[in-house]
């Protein structure tokens, strides 16, 4: 019997340096592949979301410029996403139906009356516009992370959240202009839906 106990006790203990040794093992690999990847120029692992801007209430929602985190800056595409994102952003700020037309899809522009979007947005103001991440997405789209803020009439906001100021989550698609002018904001799917919460 006391051969038995020290036989299992042998046993366990091989079995936990065995546990330590793949634990240590796949640590390090993780380490030398981020070390390398970083080396080679390759994106490392996402930034951190921000946490939303909190602001006094007469400062809201905030920047007006689409802004960009780390990884999003070493995407090859940065430059013409974020211009497209400021035009977007813009043309709801402004009120301005064609330029919001301008940046999105034929898709996009077919499920929206100008009547309807100008209801939609009239007091609809958008700030703290930030790029989290730009993705690839089938047929050669692109998927953007982006979160900002926005203030509006009560009656004006979601019927799920009627509040004057919201922070919004959203995954928005890209695919490629036609003239081959950059992108165009295309029609979300439906099962993506936005995440919101009140400011």
């Amino acid at each position: 019997m006391p051969g038995s106990v020290d036989h299992l006790m042998s046993l366990r203990s091989v079995v936990s340096l065995f546990a330590v040794m793949i634990v240590l093992a796949v640590g390090g690999g993780v380490v030398l592949h981020d070390m390398y990847s970083a080396a080679d120029g390759q994106a490392a692992a996402p930034d951190p979301a921000p946490v939303p801007v909190e602001r006094d209430p007469e400062d809201r929602p905030g920047r007006r410029e689409v802004r960009l985190s780390a990884d999003a800056a070493r995407h090859p595409e940065r430059d013409a996403v974020r211009r497209v994102l400021q035009t977007y952003f813009d043309a709801i700020n402004e009120r301005d139906f064609d330029l919001w037309r301008s940046v999105v899809t034929s898709e996009r522009l077919g499920t929206t009356e100008e009547d309807q979007w100008i209801e939609d947005f009239r007091s609809t103001r958008d700030g703290d516009m930030f790029v989290h991440r730009i993705e690839p997405a089938r047929d050669d789209r692109l998927r953007v992370l982006v979160s900002f803020t926005s203030t509006q009439d009560v009656e004006d906001a979601p019927a799920t959240l009627p509040e004057p100021c919201i922070h919004w989550w959203l995954a928005l698609p890209l695919a490629a202009a036609g003239d081959g002018d950059g992108w165009r904001v295309d029609a979300v799917s439906p099962g993506t839906p936005p995440l919101y919460e009140a400011c």
